[in-house]
């Protein structure tokens, strides 16, 4: 007979970035800007998440700029969200723009890493935070 495996004791995974604002690179997929590690229980035979993001990108050009930020699955190198987004040129101070993104992951893998990539030109990021939350159900083994 099969038993129930128990919740994760651990259901959320946070990380925040309050520090001096990062500046971002032109080339895709982007500069890493932040960075989570999903790791499954090993009495599990899989694990789902969902993945929350948001940073404020700043458009430091004198011209209007396009940007983009991303989740980014390094286990099997792929965009699981992305924002495109155009800034217009800023009048005096850097513009500003919140993005948030969001996915659901569901791996067998061990360990997944999921990073937060921004790119444009002359642009920096801020306010910088993720957090993932373990959605996976009851499951037996």
């Amino acid at each position: 007979m099969s038993q129930p495996v128990p919740p994760n004791t651990e259901t959320a995974i946070t990380t925040t970035y309050t520090g001096p604002e990062k500046l971002l690179g032109t080339g895709i997929p982007g500069t890493e800007v932040a960075e989570l590690t999903l790791s499954r229980p090993k009495r599990r035979r899989q694990n789902s998440w969902v993945v929350f993001a948001r940073v404020v990108i700043l458009n430091r050009d004198h011209d209007a700029q396009d940007f983009v930020a991303m989740l980014f699955n390094t286990s099997d190198a792929t965009s699981v969200d992305r924002v495109d987004v155009r800034l217009p040129a800023p009048q005096g101070n850097p513009l500003g723009c919140c993005i948030s993104l969001q996915a659901a992951i569901t791996t067998g893998l061990a360990d997944v890493t999921i990073q937060l990539l921004c790119t444009g030109f002359h642009a920096a990021a801020q306010q910088i935070s993720m957090i993932a939350l373990d959605v996976t159900g009851e499951q037996t083994q």
